[in-house]
């Protein structure tokens, strides 16, 4: 899913109730109309949502903001050449929305190397909110607990770890699975407000709003557990993190992360928005950074379309600590 365009003054809260009179009152107002189809799409409404953006099209047939959230919306309901035109269209009206850019390129087969820093920014900051009942309730999502528990499985009792840094933290889930083996966790999110609902959570000694590759190569501190929970389906080509990872490694260190799974090569972008990584290509990035392959698994990461989005986990070591 893209992130939605919203014009500033609007109140994502606000009561349906409010959106209701404005057809009796605004009826041409476009902005208002784009505003009321966010409110509905969040509802799960999504055929009046795309009614909406539609109304405000018929206002303004240059509604940029409306373009990208028909195109949102049209995805969501799985209709991608539908979407593929309402975010072509929002593209050459703003240039510079580089989220709609990106999901052309996820709609028409692109491959890109990474998603766009604005895309993850404003599709995090927007969720926030309501991060946590999401992750759990409806996608059915507990990748930070598989991960701890895949991770004990290759540990001896009583492990802990001095330094622990979470990549991608956003409010804090795979923290709060760490939290009882970690001397010191810091947590990096490129997201304010999910880094704001981490801190709520009380359990990370360091919290920073940075890129992770950026945060990597400029960090002078080392680690010896990462972890990345659901953080890689934000980026296709992973050897810049690897080297990040690797030069910041204290020897016998863990890396742990998921991803979703996909055959071929190495990585793809699907139409959601979201990279898959084959097996091989995890592989051979492990191989070549010195790292051992201490486990593995499939598993079901999160519901989504009425299917199980398939995925892996990865259990890695510093190769030059094997004890």
């Amino acid at each position: 899913m893209a992130p939605f365009i919203r014009d500033p003054r609007g109140d994502p809260e606000e009561p349906l109730v409010h959106y209701r009179q404005i057809y009796a009152i605004k009826s041409s107002d476009a902005d208002e109309f784009n505003r009321l189809g966010i409110l509905l799409y969040s509802q799960g409404r999504l055929e009046e949502a795309a009614a909406a953006f539609e109304r405000v099209l018929t206002i303004n047939p240059d509604h940029a903001e409306a373009c990208h959230n028909l195109g949102n919306t049209l995805s969501t309901q799985g209709k991608p050449r539908a979407a593929l035109a309402a975010f072509k269209k929002a593209s050459r009206l703003n240039p510079e929305n580089l989220t709609a850019r990106h999901m052309v390129a996820a709609l028409s087969g692109q491959r890109p190397r990474s998603s766009p820093r604005q895309f993850v920014t404003t599709l995090f900051d927007q969720y926030a909110h309501n991060f946590d009942r999401h992750v759990a309730g409806r996608l059915g999502c507990q990748i930070a607990a598989k991960l701890r528990r895949i991770l004990d499985a290759c540990l001896h009792p009583g492990i802990s770890f001095r330094n622990v840094l979470d990549l991608g933290c956003g409010t804090g889930l795979s923290g709060k699975e760490f939290h009882d083996v970690s001397h010191c966790l810091t947590g990096v999110d490129l997201s304010a407000k999910m880094i704001e609902k981490a801190k709520d959570k009380n359990i990370y000694d360091r919290l920073l709003e940075s890129d992770i590759c950026e945060y990597l190569e400029r960090s002078l501190e080392n680690f010896d557990l990462f972890i990345a929970a659901d953080v890689f389906v934000y980026v296709g080509d992973l050897v810049a993190i690897f080297k990040g990872i690797r030069q910041r490694t204290l020897p016998g260190a863990f890396v742990i992360f998921s991803t979703e799974s996909c055959t071929g090569r190495d990585y793809i972008l699907r139409k959601s928005g979201r990279y898959a990584h084959s097996r091989s290509y995890i592989m051979e990035l492990t191989k070549g950074f010195g790292f051992t392959v201490l486990a593995y698994g499939k598993t079901a990461l999160r519901w989504e379309k009425d299917r199980w989005i398939a995925g892996n986990i990865f259990v890695l070591r510093d190769g030059c600590c094997l004890a």
